[in-house]
């Protein structure tokens, strides 16, 4: 059961941070009058193309919080309208993301607050680097990957903000 919970959390939270899409292109929930609290949906009211997304829901759906069973629905409305090829993405990214160790996700998630931060201008050299690093033979992928993992994050966005040019600087010493 939680690896379906995994699953899905990780797959609305693709949605809803990895689309691509605009803020405003995403649909929000129908305003709920002032004072008034939003209601549960009943699994009945929700289209079958919405229910075939959030299917592995079904036996839980009347246990989700009002709030959780609204955030589904729009993540669910969303992905709807995105196109096959964008779909196929996100699904390899959470196939990619379960099959990763905890280390890794918090790794993933560090670069992802990282890259956050950068100016627009440091995400364009981040870019640039990126599309050398993706002309480069295997061998030396693999070496500056190694490199990389290594590093502390605030050595990364150093060496973003330096131009993203030339060596990666040291790992950091153990202190041994």
């Amino acid at each position: 059961m939680r690896g379906l919970i995994l699953a899905i959390t990780t797959a609305t939270f693709a949605l809803g941070t990895l689309t691509g899409a605009p803020a405003s292109a995403r649909q929000a929930p129908p305003p709920v009058p002032q004072g008034a609290q939003p209601s549960r949906v009943p699994w009945s009211s929700i289209s079958p193309a919405e229910r075939q997304i959030i299917a592995p829901l079904h036996a839980r759906w009347d246990q989700l919080s009002v709030h959780h069973q609204q955030h589904v629905l729009r993540k669910a409305r969303h992905w709807i309208t995105l196109p096959p090829a964008r779909q196929d993405a996100i699904r390899r990214h959470i196939v990619h993301w379960q099959q990763m160790t905890p280390e890794q996700r918090r790794h993933a998630r560090a670069n992802r607050r990282l890259y956050h931060h950068l100016t627009p201008a440091e995400r364009d050299r981040l870019h640039a680097a990126y599309e050398r690093f993706k002309t480069m033979p295997e061998a030396e992928q693999r070496k500056l990957r190694a490199q990389w993992y290594h590093l502390k994050p605030g050595q990364r966005q150093q060496w973003v903000k330096n131009g993203a040019q030339g060596d990666l600087p040291p790992p950091p010493s153990s202190g041994h």
